[in-house]
């Protein structure tokens, strides 16, 4: 892993996820690429000097000055003790947060994303979402989200929910890296319920030929009962106090995503401790 990004708002939240990055970063070598985004209508690019091209007016006067205050409060950040030993770069940039995100990781070819979010619920969740579930959702490269401050030991104990499908090969990678820079114990789970029943003895043969296909060591097999998948999932990194969730997801979009809706996402905005997603789709 050579790059990682952090989009931010400077909120509580996202230092979180700063914190929680430069973590990672410090076992695995990596860059830290700190993004804020500010969204502005009628202003097109910025410069971390707040330079611009666009006429002057109240709007570009008022984006410079947003642009001006989060340049300074990158260079503290990138001068503090707190983060020494990884290389932190940082860039402003205006227009849509979702959009330039993904600029952002195309451009540097970043190989994981770490977000903080508030998560959601109720009506908020069907229509409006997060930023946060929107890169879930699509994201080409592993999301680490977060709602709360995390240490190094969330990667003691790591469950990863999974359906030991043939296509689980990068989540498996990305989570043995984990295992070798953190020395984590993998806790593979699947979740039995009433609408995908499966016997304990398929179960138990599947998980035994799962392990043994990607060579995955330092880890525990378990079958968990319940009503519904995300619930189980939730309730299992509960009972065995796991640090963090990690799970795949299908990055459903349109109506797909409307009515069937996404257990990582769902997750996401629910779980209390981190979760690494792995979109297989892409």
């Amino acid at each position: 892993m050579k790059n990682i990004l952090v989009p931010t708002d400077f909120s509580d939240e996202a230092n979180n996820a700063l914190n929680l990055a430069h973590i990672v970063a410090s076992k695995l070598g990596a860059d830290i690429n700190l993004l804020h985004v500010v969204e502005a209508p009628g202003a097109s690019s910025f410069k971390v000097t707040g330079e611009t091209d666009v006429s002057s007016s109240m709007d570009d006067v008022y984006v410079g000055m947003v642009v001006g205050k989060a340049k300074e409060s990158f260079e503290e950040i990138a001068s503090s003790s707190k983060y020494e030993g990884v290389n932190i770069n940082y860039d402003i940039k205006v227009g849509n947060t979702f959009n330039t995100i993904f600029q952002k990781v195309a451009e540097l070819g970043c190989q994981m994303i770490v977000m903080g979010t508030q998560g959601s619920s109720g009506l908020d969740e069907i229509f409006i979402g997060s930023n946060t579930e929107k890169v879930v959702r699509t994201a080409g490269c592993p999301v680490l989200s977060l709602k709360t401050e995390a240490d190094e030991s969330v990667f003691n104990d790591i469950v990863f929910a999974t359906d030991m499908g043939e296509n689980q090969g990068g989540m498996v990678s990305q989570l043995k890296e984990f295992q070798s820079a953190f020395n984590s114990t993998l806790h593979i789970v699947k979740v039995n319920t009433p609408n995908t029943f499966q016997s304990d003895r398929i179960t138990k043969a599947q998980m035994r030929k799962f392990v043994e296909m990607h060579s995955i060591e330092n880890c525990t097999t378990n079958i968990f009962n319940d009503t519904l998948e995300g619930d189980g999932i939730m309730y299992f990194a509960q009972d065995i106090n796991a640090g963090m969730i990690a799970m795949a997801t299908h990055g459903r979009t349109g109506l797909s995503h409307l009515f069937s809706g996404s257990i990582a996402e769902d997750i996401v905005n629910h779980a209390k401790r981190p979760v690494l997603t792995f979109n297989i789709n892409k």
